[in-house]
């Protein structure tokens, strides 16, 4: 999927070269197919291949990786999950970093406080 958002659209040999340690050709097609059955991606025909195309954007993607992600490891708690982003030991937190999300806290305590008023 990841290289599918990246180029937005890839024929399974285009996906197989974009991969670093690739498994084989069929391997790729058979998970291609599978995503298509499973509505996560649209194809076409260009000629004697297909190509394939990402049903929703990365963003959206992304989003649904972080709801699974928080309510399968961290029992639905968006601030453990945090917390053990924050606690990586291999990353580092820059400063701008530390400063945009005082932003976003900001915001939702703001978001909060109308909600509640």
């Amino acid at each position: 999927m990841d290289v599918l958002h990246r180029v937005e659209n890839a024929s399974a040999r285009d996906v197989l070269d974009a991969l670093p340690n690739p498994p084989s050709y069929s391997t790729v097609r058979a998970l291609l197919a599978r995503m298509v059955q499973r509505n996560l991606l649209t194809f076409h025909n260009e000629g004697k291949q297909y190509v394939y195309r990402p049903v929703e954007s990365r963003a959206q993607a992304r989003l649904q990786a972080a709801r699974h992600l928080v309510d399968t490891f961290f029992a639905r708690s968006p601030v453990k999950a945090a917390s053990a982003l924050l606690g990586l030991e291999d990353q580092q937190i820059s400063s701008d970093d530390i400063d945009e999300l005082k932003t976003l806290l900001n915001q939702l305590e703001s978001r909060h406080r109308k909600q509640g008023s």
